[in-house]
């Protein structure tokens, strides 16, 4: 008998919400408890925030490949496009926009991954009713924990990683295809291994993954050097533009509504790249009056506590808000928050 068929027996031990969009309040479940609560269901809409990364394209196509091989029947959707330097990765090709997916539903349960908050899948939430559980699994520290069971491990370099988890827990080992799409999944939420949540367990899961199939060096070209020129040149607008307070601590820049289109992932760690800046935060203007604020820690600064003034959220090193007003409003209020938060600190 399989590891989910034991555990389709099982009753879940996670409370049922009453709408998709439960009060926000944590309470965290273990890895098993999760497990069984999916092993409990046949039918899953698998979603992530909007505008995906690395993280969420991978988290997508992890979730889809484990609930297939536990049996199930599952759609992968997300309100936006996968970005192009993504599109190498297996299968990427069956995330579907919110209409291609209404065509498959309806359907019984929703797994949330790598949102932050329930409203970062979006449109997305057009697809879900009432009735239907959710399984929220994400590593960002600002996760309220809604849903019927929301498993929140901050400490986990990505939500990818946690997938992995899931597979070990089913004693399932992930394709070489799936191997590859994990892999990258935590080498772009780290930075390349590069950033602080960049955990002995990051590496421990990543070399299984190796062992797998991952290739990391067809990843990093993949990923990493198969820039559009028209980006290139937009970066090079954006550290023209960058402003750095007196005080050299606080670096900030901005894209235009024109560049808004480029994918910009990874440019406001350039901004945070300068000597000296504590806190980065890059400003992209995605209709008249309002913008997409991206926010980058070099210290111990939490700036998903920076986002959270606007409503946003994140990680301590990464997080980011949206903002409404001009662009010397949105740049002085983000300025602002970040003294603020500098000045807190001592």
């Amino acid at each position: 008998m399989t590891p989910w068929s034991v555990l389709t027996g099982l009753s879940s031990c996670l409370s049922r919400s009453a709408t998709p969009n439960p009060h926000p309040q944590r309470s965290p479940v273990a890895l098993a408890d999760v497990a069984r609560e999916l092993a409990a269901h046949d039918d899953y809409l698998v979603t992530a925030h909007v505008n995906p990364d690395g993280d969420a394209v991978a988290s997508l196509l992890g979730m889809v490949s484990l609930l297939r091989a536990m049996g199930k029947r599952c759609v992968a959707v997300c309100q936006d496009p996968v970005p192009e330097r993504y599109r190498f990765l297996p299968r990427w090709g069956e995330i579907q926009n919110v209409e291609e997916a209404r065509g498959h539903g309806p359907f019984r349960s929703v797994v949330v991954l790598d949102a932050g908050e329930f409203d970062r899948i979006g449109e997305v939430k057009s697809l879900l009713t009432d009735e239907m559980p959710v399984i929220n699994i994400d590593h960002h520290i600002s996760n309220p924990g809604f849903g019927a069971g929301a498993w929140v491990d901050t400490t986990a370099s990505a939500t990818a990683e946690m997938l992995h988890a899931l597979f070990r827990h089913f004693k399932l080992l992930p394709d070489s295809d799936t191997a590859m799409i994990l892999y990258v999944g935590i080498m772009t939420d780290t930075g390349r291994f590069r950033f602080s949540n960049t955990s002995s367990r990051a590496f421990a899961t990543v070399a299984a993954l190796v062992e797998r199939g991952a290739d990391p060096a067809y990843a990093a070209e993949k990923v990493y050097h198969n820039t559009d020129i028209r980006e290139l040149k937009i970066l090079g607008n954006v550290l023209q533009r960058m402003q750095v307070t007196e005080d050299g601590r606080i670096a900030t820049s901005y894209l235009t509504l024109d560049e808004a289109d480029a994918d910009s992932e990874g440019f406001v760690d350039h901004v945070a790249s300068v000597r000296g800046i504590e806190v980065a935060a890059l400003l992209k203007q995605v209709r008249k009056d309002y913008f997409k604020v991206s926010f980058r820690s070099a210290n111990e600064i939490n700036v998903s506590d920076i986002a959270g003034v606007f409503g946003g959220g994140g990680h301590r090193k990464a997080a980011g808000a949206r903002l409404e007003g001009n662009l010397e409003e949105v740049r002085r209020n983000v300025v602002e928050a970040c003294e603020r938060a500098l000045a807190d600190r001592g």
